[in-house]
């Protein structure tokens, strides 16, 4: 038998027991055709009088609680008769598991919804000028989610603290890559997290790099490395853009699926969950010639919004199971530049949710993993400064 404690969550959950019931549910799925689940969340003493005919007991726990779902899973035997029962009372557990993961579209819709709404930002000073790239992601796999700042001269992995951003570990572009041939006029930086790594690119430098999850140098290679289905792939450079043809950055990496509709100055892509648990890839990429975005779907969707500002994102934001386009505002001047959340919608509409001003202008923004009950951290770079939002 499969039966699951109340959950515990740091979030409103108006629909806990029916959590409960989906993680028993699965458990239970698990375990084989000999397993059955309890019905609605109980006591381990209930648990083990609801057992007492069974060969054993799978007593579940779930909780919701920093941005993520933790489930804990202890094996009870169950005494066979009444006088084992009084010789040994109850049996402490033979077996015990444990696993997490970040809450998605679909644990978020076990509670209480999350209005997408605009708040204060949290501003932190820039430890280095001239800002091309953010990333924000657990970048060396130990839990904590940290930030990757690409500047023209320095690489930078740091956390937030106490209102400023803390480095943990520096880099220069000096100790990776020689000058470029030909610089462009206007840098390009453009970074992408997979898997414990980290791969930059810099307009100004000759060659991209792969890096560790401690900024140590992997390996060098010429493409321009832009976030795509699978996690990276390579671009080559052209004059004020980067060619739609992609490939694997490095011998061994896979073939992104397909290339870009057109040369573009910006990419983002995402791994989405909704409601139900179902996964959907989404693309985007922007046509530096006219600011138009192009968004395309691994279920067959596409839609194109014009007028974009060159500093894009993906992420399900509010975790509702819809992903959302984050981006700047197509401006001359930096004091009409905005951050804009759009939410495309399964029936293919891209609907504006949120705007925020930000009349220093956008450099650089990332979406950063769950890490509380509320919205998904927003990072912003303007020229003097980060924006923390929410």
């Amino acid at each position: 038998m499969v039966a699951g404690a109340p959950v515990e969550s740091d979030a409103p959950a108006p629909r806990a027991a029916a959590l409960v019931n989906r993680v028993v549910t699965l458990v239970a799925g698990a375990l084989g055709p000999a397993a059955r689940g309890a019905r609605s969340p109980m006591s381990l003493e209930q648990a083990r009088a609801e057992a007492a005919t069974s060969s054993s007991l799978a007593y579940v726990q779930t909780q919701v609680t920093g941005g993520e779902v933790r489930v804990t899973i202890d094996l009870y035997p169950i005494p066979r008769n009444i006088w084992d029962r009084s010789r040994s009372g109850a049996p402490g557990p033979v077996a015990h598991g444990f696993g997490s993961a970040r809450i998605d579209a679909e644990v978020r819709s076990y509670l209480a919804p999350t209005p997408l709404i605009a708040r204060n930002p949290h501003k932190v000073s820039l430890p280095v000028p001239e800002v091309l790239a953010l990333a924000c992601s657990d970048v060396d796999d130990d839990g904590s989610i940290e930030l990757v700042v690409l500047s023209r001269r320095t690489v930078t992995k740091g956390r937030i603290r106490q209102g400023k951003l803390l480095p943990l570990r520096e880099v220069s572009w000096n100790d990776l890559s020689s000058i470029a041939p030909s610089p462009w006029r206007e840098p390009l930086g453009t970074v992408a997290v997979t898997a414990g790594r980290v791969d930059l690119g810099l307009t100004d430098r000759a060659l991209s790099v792969r890096l560790d999850g401690e900024l140590g140098l992997v390996a060098t290679y010429g493409g321009m490395p832009v976030p795509a289905v699978g996690g990276v792939a390579c671009s080559p450079r052209r004059v004020g853009s980067l060619a739609a043809e992609l490939g694997p950055c490095l011998p061994g990496d896979p073939s992104p699926p397909s290339p870009a509709p057109f040369p573009f100055d910006a990419a983002a892509w995402d791994l989405t969950f909704d409601t139900q648990g179902r996964p959907r890839n989404v693309w985007a990429v922007r046509n530096p010639t006219d600011g138009s975005v192009a968004l395309r779907d691994d279920r067959g969707g596409q839609h194109v919004l014009q007028n974009v500002g060159a500093q894009i994102a993906l992420a399900d934001v509010d975790l509702d199971g819809d992903p959302d386009l984050v981006a700047s505002k197509n401006v001359l001047n930096a004091r009409n530049d905005a951050l804009v959340v759009r939410s495309w919608r399964a029936a293919g509409t891209l609907d504006k949710r949120l705007e925020v001003a930000v009349p220093d202008g956008i450099s650089a923004l990332a979406v950063c993993p769950p890490d509380g009950p509320g919205l998904r951290t927003m990072v912003v770079a303007t020229s003097r400064e980060l924006w923390v939002l929410p």
